[in-house]
């Protein structure tokens, strides 16, 4: 059990250097900073949204009961006007590195959230981001299947 906790630590740490690379630079750990939001799920702070890191094996882990639970959790623990209510609940999980693999790959870290909170949060910012190219970005369709076909192996 220590290992994991370890594990968790450690991952949690790593994920905050790493969004302060990304320009949070005020990310920190919940267990550096608040007690409140590391009791309720909540693993880093000033970021944008409500992240749960999980690292290592997670045997028979249940994403929709984690999400569930940290959104529980943050309804009984913060007063209903607080900023928490109205960021994404996303989990990371962090898989562990196979013996068998020499590297990690591309889906050895998943992000997971609920459809509700991606729909709210993420396709605005998406559908501004498309509007605003669009006029700019025009690109002519393929007339049939077989010219389809040869631009995406060409």
């Amino acid at each position: 059990m220590a290992n994991n906790k370890r594990k968790g630590s450690n991952a949690e740490r790593d994920y905050a250097k790493r969004f302060r690379e990304l320009g949070f630079e005020r990310c920190i750990t919940s267990r550096e900073g608040s007690k409140l939001y590391d009791n309720s799920g909540i693993d880093l702070l000033n970021i944008p949204f409500n992240l749960q890191i999980k690292a290592g094996v997670q045997r028979g882990i249940n994403y929709s009961k984690e999400l569930k639970y940290i959104r529980d959790q943050i309804n009984s623990n913060f007063d209903a006007t607080e900023l928490v209510h109205k960021r994404p609940i996303i989990l990371v999980h962090k898989k562990p590195k196979l013996e068998s693999k020499r590297e990690r790959g591309e889906y050895d870290e998943l992000v997971v959230m609920s459809w509700i909170d991606f729909e709210k949060h993420f396709i605005p910012h998406f559908k501004q981001s498309e509007n605003a190219t669009a006029s700019t970005t025009i690109q002519q369709q393929p007339s049939n299947q077989s010219e389809q076909i040869e631009e995406t192996i060409g």
